[in-house]
């Protein structure tokens, strides 16, 4: 019965499918050691305003440990087709790593800027360049960062559109080196015209501190969008 379903479906349905399920097979080969799934609710306003509210729940050790939770609150501007600006903030509840600068120790709030550009197009590129403070609030540590984050997708269908991309953190308060960088391979897929989930597995390094640490991670975020 579930064989004469597949074989009724459209191609492009299979494809994603087919990608969804080597998705979720990445992680036992790469060894996985976290969780991160949540959701994000955006409003569009007049005039190219949008406000955007993101919860995560992030588990750990296997993905059978809780490891954080973070809230986020932000607002969005589409200057126009290909360019929007964003600025954000995030609370995080997370124990964290004693020597990371990325994932710093104790609950920490941090306010963010983004550029993004997007060529819309069927096989397109998108790029984002990011300013991020972070303040760990129990130690009251500091950390500025810019990220520089370069994907490439395909629009393999309405509803499947894969991607890779590449991110780099790059530290100011006078050190001025990398300190870490993302690769990842995703799906977004859109659900109805509202609801979309997007599902990806990503490696994390750190370098250029004492005690560098690797993360292998497998996330699934769901959107939602509203409209005014």
């Amino acid at each position: 019965m579930f064989r004469n379903h597949i074989s009724g479906m459209p191609d492009q349905c299979k494809y994603t499918i087919a990608l969804m399920l080597f998705l979720l097979y990445l992680p036992a080969t790469g060894n996985a050691q976290e969780l991160w799934t949540g959701g994000t609710l955006e409003l569009d306003m007049n005039k190219g305003f949008s406000l955007e509210m993101t919860s995560q729940v992030r588990t750990a050790d296997g993905l059978a440990k809780y490891n954080g939770y973070y809230g986020e609150a932000g607002m969005g501007y589409k200057v126009n087709k290909f360019f929007k600006i964003k600025a954000s903030y995030r609370y995080t509840n997370k124990a964290g790593h004693h020597d990371s600068e990325i994932r710093p120790t104790n609950n920490r709030e941090r306010i963010s800027g983004d550029l993004n550009f997007d060529t819309g197009k069927k096989v397109g590129l998108k790029y984002r360049f990011r300013y991020q403070y972070t303040r760990e609030r129990n130690t009251h540590k500091e950390y500025n960062f810019l990220r520089n984050k370069i994907s490439l997708k395909y629009d393999l269908h309405k509803i499947a559109e894969p991607y890779i991309e590449a991110e780099l953190f790059y530290r100011l308060d006078d050190k001025n080196e990398l300190r870490a960088y993302r690769y990842t391979i995703g799906l977004d897929s859109k659900i109805s015209d509202n609801l979309s989930v997007k599902n990806f597995y990503r490696v994390e390094n750190e370098i250029n501190t004492g005690f560098p640490q690797k993360y292998y991670i497998v996330g699934i975020m769901f959107s939602y969008k509203l409209s005014r």
